[in-house]
C-alpha cells in the first residue's frame, strides 16, 4: 500500500472540466448545495438530486464549462474563499480519489491510503456532501435531473 500525497498544482483542469460521466446518472455537472447557487449565473445551474417530489432539491449542478468563476489566464478562482463544498473537497470524496485531476497519482494495483489528517479541509467538505447524499439515499422517492434528457428521472 502507498500513502497518497497530493498537492494542487493550480493547473485549472478541475475548473475547466466540471461535467463528467457519473454512473448511473450519465453526464453530471459540479455538485452544488442550494445555498451555493447564488454564487453563479442562473443559466449555469440546473437541479441535480431531489426527494419526495422534484421540488425538494438537495443538490444542484453547474452545467457550464469552464466554471464561470475561473480566470483562465491567471488560473485562479474569483470566489476562492467562498467556493462550493465540492470544490473544497476536490480531488477527494469519502470513497475514492477523483480520476479527473491529472496530478493525482493512480497506483497500478488500486491500493492507496489517503491520510485524512493531511487534507482536513478537503475531507471536511467531502463529509458535508456525503452526509447530505446519505439522507437523500434513504428516501423512498428519489429523483435526479438527467442532463442529456433535460428532465427529472425517478430512481
Amino acid at each position: 500500500m502507498k500513502t497518497l500525497e497530493w498537492h494542487c498544482r493550480k493547473c485549472g483542469t478541475c475548473c475547466q472540466e466540471i461535467i463528467n460521466e457519473v454512473p448511473p446518472y450519465g453526464r453530471c455537472g459540479l455538485t452544488l448545495l442550494p445555498e451555493e447557487i447564488h454564487l453563479f449565473p442562473p443559466e449555469s445551474i440546473k437541479p441535480f438530486k431531489a426527494y419526495d417530489s422534484v421540488k425538494t432539491i438537495t443538490f444542484y449542478q453547474m452545467v457550464t464549462q469552464p466554471c464561470p468563476k475561473f480566470n483562465q489566464k491567471a488560473k485562479l478562482c474569483a470566489i476562492y474563499d467562498k467556493r462550493p463544498q465540492a470544490c473544497r473537497a476536490f480531488p477527494f470524496n469519502l470513497e475514492k480519489v477523483s480520476g479527473t485531476c491529472p496530478h493525482t497519482p493512480t497506483p497500478r494495483n488500486g491500493n492507496v491510503i489517503v491520510d485524512t489528517f493531511m487534507y482536513p479541509q478537503e475531507f471536511n467538505a467531502a463529509e458535508i456532501l456525503d452526509n447530505i447524499n446519505k439522507k437523500w439515499l434513504t428516501r423512498r422517492k428519489r429523483y435526479f435531473f438527467n442532463l442529456d434528457l433535460n428532465r427529472w428521472v425517478r430512481l
